[in-house]
């Protein structure tokens, strides 16, 4: 299973729809709810979907939603743990700023940075309340991506990403 922050367009949906066409159990989160409802009209026993902005409080919250519903989709369809297996934050913006106009800078590091980190932080408070609660094994380690390059190198960050990826739990429709 895993979760896609930035997954309306670019990188984010092409990882997402790659896995979910392999048959993986796929959370994508972004702001726009037409282009995550694209998503699961595609593939919609196996896409949890949730409208995020990075750049705002709530958005731990929503991270909250995503992974309760991938902890109950994963322990529906296995009994067992219920973290994902992987995190990737693939969410940016990025413009050309020859004029350097300061606002561009700062919403580029409000979302690059401060919404990554903010997303990062309460993804490894939720694995480690998992872990605590004998829920999560050391037995598979949950892989997170991404990276404040995502912006210079999105294609290598998400593939990067990937590769140490040999196992998943397989997604099966329910009925």
């Amino acid at each position: 299973t895993a979760v896609i922050i930035g997954a309306t367009s670019g990188i984010g949906k092409a990882v997402a729809i790659s896995l979910l066409e392999k048959g993986w159990c796929v959370a994508v989160a972004g702001r726009r709810l037409q282009a995550l409802e694209s998503i699961r009209e595609q593939y919609p026993d196996r896409t949890i979907i949730q409208q995020m902005d990075v750049t705002l409080d709530s958005a731990a919250e929503d991270l909250a939603a995503i992974m309760d519903n991938v902890s109950n989709k994963i322990i529906g369809m296995t009994g067992g743990a219920g973290a994902p297996d992987l995190l990737l934050y693939v969410s940016g913006v990025g413009y050309q700023n020859r004029e350097l106009d300061m606002q561009k800078e700062i919403v580029t590091v409000r979302t690059n940075c401060e919404g990554m980190v903010r997303i990062l932080v309460h993804f490894m408070k939720y694995v480690r309340i998992w872990k605590n609660d004998g829920i999560v094994t050391g037995k598979r380690p949950v892989q997170v991506g991404g990276s404040v390059s995502s912006v210079l190198l999105p294609g290598l960050t998400a593939l990067a990403s990937l590769r140490p990826i040999r196992r998943q739990r397989r997604c099966r429709a329910h009925t």
